[in-house]
C-alpha cells in the first residue's frame, strides 16, 4: 500500500470511486434516492480541481489502483474520506486518516473536525470523534443525513 499527493490525472478515477462508493457502501443507511442524489456532486469538477489545488489531497494505491483518498481543507478540516468499495475493511481509512493527522499536527492544529456520513460516524467515534451537531442536508429534495464531529 502506498499512500501518495493526488495529482489532477487522478481526478476521474476518484470521482468514479467517490460514486460507487456511496452507491454501494452506504446502502445500509442511506435510500437508493439519497445515494443517487448524493453521487451527483462527482459532476462538480471545478469543485474536485480546486480541492486537488487548494487541499492536502492524498491517495491510497494498491497495485496502482487508487483504493481511498483523504484530503484535509484549511488545516483543521477533514474534508474527504472515501474508500473504495471493494477494499473496505482492510486498514485504508486508518491509514490515510494516520497521514492527515500527521499534517495537521505539522500545521499546529489540535483537534480536527469533519461532516461525516452514517457510515463513516462509527469509524470516527472509535478514532475518539464527538458529534458535535446532526445536519439535514436537502438535495434535491431528499434528506441527506451526515454529522458534524471534532475530535
Amino acid at each position: 500500500m502506498t499512500i501518495r499527493k493526488a495529482q489532477i490525472e487522478d481526478l476521474p478515477e476518484l470521482q468514479k470511486l467517490f460514486s460507487e462508493t456511496i452507491i454501494k457502501t452506504c446502502q445500509n443507511e442511506y435510500s437508493l434516492n439519497q445515494r443517487k442524489v448524493w453521487s451527483k456532486a462527482v459532476k462538480k469538477t471545478e469543485k474536485w480541481e480546486k480541492s486537488l489545488k487548494e487541499e492536502f489531497f492524498i491517495v491510497a494505491e494498491s497495485e496502482k489502483i487508487i483504493v481511498g483518498f483523504s484530503s484535509l481543507k484549511n488545516k483543521n478540516h477533514l474534508n474527504l474520506m472515501y474508500i473504495h468499495k471493494d477494499y473496505t475493511r482492510k486498514g485504508i481509512a486508518s491509514l490515510l486518516y494516520e497521514h492527515i493527522k500527521a499534517k495537521s499536527i505539522e500545521y499546529k492544529v489540535e483537534k480536527l473536525n469533519a461532516n461525516v456520513s452514517k457510515t463513516a460516524k462509527p469509524f470516527f467515534e472509535k478514532l475518539g470523534f464527538k458529534t458535535v451537531k446532526q445536519h439535514k442536508n436537502i438535495i434535491e429534495n431528499e434528506i441527506v443525513i451526515n454529522y458534524k464531529m471534532t475530535e
